[in-house]
């Protein structure tokens, strides 16, 4: 039946341009329920034998230019003018008006249902349209706020979290990533991807986007973290490589991609490493014909990502490609492990300076209201910062290069009890020392000189004869243990202890009930040693480099309950958090990662740096305390670099902690 006529269409493109990225559109659609059943099968790297059969009438609609499989076994199709909504025994349900390109799709549960969602491009207006297929009818979802540039090339993708995202390819260049939503969408970013792109698909199993660019071969780039900066060539024209010809389409099989290149179509399949993903490595490609198909074969798709069918155009003939396996299946590869993921429910106000700035938070706990309590944070470009649990921005002070910080509360020097904060200076080689008053006003006390050449990391703890104890680091690998004095309103420091580790250090955090010091060894992992200073420095590792703990190691926590004790690990290099216990034998509890809160508008966290976490009732979803970390990449939008505050409840429900 028809749903929409060709005006209501024009009404809507031309309604789409005039509208702002907040607007609010309800949309009403049918129900569906549908068993999707997906045949998964496997590619091996090896030759991949190919079999071509007569279209069957499962094939796709004859006038289809593009097409793609629905649960119950029907197609959305696109002809020149119409997006259709196909059933399985060939009947049209349902359609729309428009000469769409770039047709793609994803089957997702809203209100407990399956419906698709589905993306494609106006060729007219050269406009995205969103739209909503249940096994009934095709309706239109929230119009998309359209990009200030031509768009070229436009591909769906699933997140590991379940969310629907967008990517849009501009001629010149430019491309822009959206987050779907069922009332709003969300740009998350502006990317820089190949000029000219004529098609994108993206895997979401493997996490990755490919792109092809004429004259150049066909991109595969990690879409897996916010940084989408690591990316292949999979396969290159001449002199780079013996692509023959462009790559004129593309579909996603298991483990790789399927390409067509002037009639003739190859598999390429994603290098694995152990398991992983490596997108550094070789491709193996086979060819999916033994001969070549006729010419004028200008599209290629797949029922589903795990397809083992794969079936190509050329006018009004459909052909089928049958991928036959020669080896055993195998486990797909994936960029990222699967892991679980916790969203955020606070980010502060991005720092003032853009590229690598924040750096290190701390936690400063309010003497008799927790809601007062501020995270204190380093800009290391500029100075100290003071947020509330909000967010906001509270405190500046401009002290130069801050890396990292530390706060001890209720200690007691010179016979004074005072809160204080100790961070590193670089510029001055120092550790400056920080004093709060009672509503957590910060007001620098003093500057402790040290000789390490590039003082870097910094913790603080109190000896149990009551003496605060400062650990600093350098990059060559030296930590000193400065004696921190204070007596009449002046400060004294010095040196009490040395260690070292055989390479670069920055995070460290120091249990004040076992006497023992954690540090990272950003290469090599999680050591600990006595914090005691008549103690020898012999170190023991926690947890080192390897599956579960990525390079670089950056920041440490303690988690304390009074109960239990974890240690929380930030595992920069593949961006999440390792939690063990601070007892030992320091056994694995589980890793997770911080990923989008779509309701609250919040992205998620990568390439952290540094960490703190306090098991202090701060109240609402924060009763059970609260991590907070520094993001090494803020999206949604686009910004300096800032910190995010997440539910330790949420933590310890998904990784089962007591």
């Amino acid at each position: 039946m028809m749903m929409k006529n060709c005006c209501t269409h024009i009404f809507f493109a031309k309604f789409n341009c005039l509208i702002n990225s907040k607007s609010r559109r309800s949309v009403f659609y049918s129900s569906f329920i549908a068993c999707l059943t997906v045949f998964f099968a496997s590619l091996a790297a090896a030759s991949l034998p190919t079999t071509a059969v007569k279209s069957t009438a499962s094939s796709p609609p004859m006038n289809a230019v593009e097409a793609t499989s629905t649960p119950n076994g029907g197609w959305l199709a696109v002809d020149k003018k119409t997006l259709k909504l196909i059933a399985r025994d060939g009947k049209e349900i349902s359609s729309f008006s428009i000469r769409g390109k770039h047709l793609d799709a994803r089957v997702e549960t809203h209100l407990g249902l399956n419906r698709m969602t589905v993306a494609l491009l106006d060729a007219n207006t050269n406009q995205p349209i969103l739209m909503y297929a249940t096994n009934t009818e095709l309706t239109l979802a929230p119009p998309l706020l359209a990009p200030d540039f031509s768009i070229e090339a436009s591909c769906m993708y699933k997140d590991a979290q379940g969310n629907l995202q967008l990517f849009l390819l501009g001629k010149n260049g430019i491309a822009e990533n959206w987050l779907l939503g069922d009332e709003s969408h969300k740009r998350i970013r502006k990317m820089a991807l190949p000029a000219n792109a004529e098609k994108c698909v993206v895997d979401d199993q493997l996490r990755i986007l490919y792109v092809s660019e004429p004259d150049v071969g066909l991109w595969a780039y990690d879409i897996s973290r916010e940084a989408i900066t690591n990316r292949a060539l999979v396969a290159a024209r001449p002199p780079h490589g013996n692509l023959a010809e462009d790559v004129i389409d593309m579909a996603v099989i298991q483990n790789g991609i399927a390409t067509l290149q002037e009639g003739r179509a190859y598999a390429y399949l994603a290098p694995t490493t152990l398991g992983s993903l490596d997108l550094r490595r070789k491709w193996v490609s086979a060819s999916l014909s033994t001969n070549k198909l006729n010419n004028g074969y200008t599209q290629i798709i797949s029922n589903t990502q795990s397809a083992t069918t794969l079936w190509a155009k050329a006018k009004t003939n459909w052909t089928a490609i049958q991928l036959q396996p020669s080896l055993k299946p195998t486990a797909p590869a994936l960029s990222q492990p699967n892991l679980p993921i916790i969203t955020p429910l606070i980010q502060t106000k991005p720092v003032t300076s853009f590229g690598d700035a924040a750096d290190d938070p701390a936690i400063w706990l309010h003497p008799t209201d927790s809601s007062r309590s501020l995270v204190i944070a380093t800009n290391k470009k500029q100075g100290l910062l003071a947020y509330d649990l909000e967010g906001n921005e509270r405190q500046f002070l401009p002290v130069g290069r801050i890396n990292n910080v530390d706060v001890r509360q209720k200690i007691t020097l010179g016979g004074v009890a005072m809160d204080i904060a100790v961070a590193t200076q670089r510029d001055e080689k120092a550790i400056v020392v920080f004093s709060f008053n009672a509503d957590g006003v910060l007001k620098e006390e003093t500057r402790l000189k040290t000789a390490l050449n590039d003082i870097y990391g910094v913790c603080a703890g109190m000896s149990r004869e009551g003496q605060l104890d400062i650990f600093a680091n350098d990059k060559d690998g030296r930590f000193i243990q400065v004696r921190a004095s204070r007596n009449d309103n002046k400060w004294s420091s010095e040196v009490v202890r040395q260690f070292a580790v055989d390479s670069q250090p920055e995070g460290c955090v120091v249990d004040e009930s076992q006497s023992l010091i954690f540090i990272g060894e950003e290469k090599r992992g999680v050591w600990v040693l006595s914090s005691r200073a008549d103690q020898p420095t012999t170190k023991k590792m926690v947890l080192a480099v390897g599956d579960m703990l990525s390079a670089d190691v950056e920041g440490l926590a303690m988690y304390q309950n009074g109960t239990n004790s974890y240690l929380v690990i930030s595992s920069q290099g593949n961006d999440s958090y390792v939690v063990t216990d601070a007892k030992q034998p320091y056994r694995v509890r589980g890793a997770f990662r911080i990923g989008i809160n779509r309701t609250l508008g919040i992205d998620g966290t990568s390439e952290t740096d540094g960490i703190e976490v306090t098991s202090a009732s701060l109240g609402g979803a924060f009763k059970r305390g609260m991590l907070v970390v520094q993001d090494g990449y803020k999206l949604m939008p686009s910004g300096a670099q800032n910190f995010k505050y997440v539910p330790w409840e949420a933590i310890a429900t998904a990784l089962k902690l007591e």
